[in-house]
């Protein structure tokens, strides 16, 4: 059985921590079937927002892990999922984790990372390459975040 799943601006996201994830997998592995898995961050969040066509591809995955910070903070702000930690893109989506073992590239502090501000070091380290990526996934991240926030708190009074 594959983990809950929240909507998060309506893209399915899996209620899970490292174990559970793991757990999945490894079922799936172990049952012989098919098992698809990602680990979603905002870029990949608000770009399945964005693009329909990829929305019903993600949703349609088994398993989407919530990678960062601000998507673990939407999942508990909305849907009271209590997660703790979220899960870095080393599960199955790497994103920067090879440059980081191999020490091409720097992680933030432990405290920017603690913070949800990894993404502000990264685009300190690579501004020409970061930018427009942060500037519009995050902007709409934001703007879509507080869309959600009022909507819900208007419709509880």
């Amino acid at each position: 059985m594959n983990p809950r799943k929240v909507s998060v601006f309506g893209v399915g996201i899996s209620v899970v921590g490292y174990a559970t994830a793991v757990d999945a997998i490894l079922a799936a592995a172990r049952s012989k079937r098919g098992f698809s898995a990602t680990a979603l961050a905002v870029h990949g969040l608000v770009t399945s927002v964005t693009h329909p066509d990829l929305l019903r591809m993600v949703n349609a995955l088994d398993l989407v892990c919530p990678d960062g910070q601000p998507v673990r903070w939407a999942m508990n702000a909305f849907h009271h999922t209590h997660l703790t930690d979220r899960i870095h893109g080393v599960l199955l989506a790497i994103g920067a984790a090879f440059d980081f073992w191999a020490g091409t590239k720097r992680q933030a502090p432990p405290w920017m990372q603690r913070s949800g501000l990894e993404w502000l070091f990264r685009l300190a380290c690579e501004p020409r390459r970061l930018w427009a990526r942060y500037l519009t996934t995050n902007s709409l991240f934001c703007l879509l975040f507080a869309y959600t926030f009022v909507k819900r708190k208007v419709l509880r009074t």
